[in-house]
């Protein structure tokens, strides 16, 4: 119990007694009355009502997003996996890098045909060869060969010659692997 002032003398009584035994006056403010009581606990029920609803709100968002994140990766990987068997897909997918990594092995393997000058570009974005089509290399799909016809080879008397060219590319390095030239007629 807590010790008041009593509002009439001023002494101290506890908040449990009715009247104050030094002068008698009555209090009625000393004890705490069944409705303040009440409207407490009522408050502190809706402030708890309340902190679950958010926690479960907030909770439910949460199991959303991870169930839509986890969709779209089971879709990505879904993706990727009927791409690693299209042809046209992988051959899309590793287009630049193959022209990147076949370009120097089809100048090495140009340089190695002695009697004939080369070139490749002219036709290409900015004087690069173009890999003009695609197919797989076997039936494992870990090789791609890409091949095209914009190559030409100079003979000694200046007559150039189009030829055809394939190369190598492996998905799993993605790096090129051989080149070759069909061999112009001397």
């Amino acid at each position: 119990m807590a010790l008041l002032n009593c509002k009439e003398c001023g002494k101290q009584i506890s908040s449990a007694a009715p009247a104050c035994p030094h002068c008698g006056a009555p209090m009625t403010s000393a004890a705490p009355t069944a409705t303040a009581t009440s409207k407490k606990a009522d408050q502190r029920q809706t402030r708890i009502a309340t902190g679950i609803f958010w926690v479960l709100v907030i909770g439910f968002f949460l199991w959303l997003y991870n169930s839509f994140s986890s969709h779209e990766e089971r879709n990505a990987q879904e993706k990727e996996t009927a791409c690693a068997s299209d042809i046209k897909c992988s051959g899309d997918k590793f287009y630049a890098t193959a022209e990147s990594e076949c370009h120097p092995l089809l100048t090495a393997r140009a340089k190695e045909i002695a009697k004939w000058d080369f070139k490749l570009g002219e036709e290409g974005l900015l004087g690069r060869m173009l890999l003009l089509s695609y197919r797989w290399a076997g039936d494992d799909k870990k090789q791609i060969i890409y091949s095209g016809d914009r190559a030409k080879f100079q003979n000694g008397f200046g007559a150039w010659k189009t030829v055809s060219y394939e190369c190598l590319f492996d998905i799993g390095t993605q790096k090129g692997v051989a080149a070759k030239f069909d061999q112009p007629a001397s």
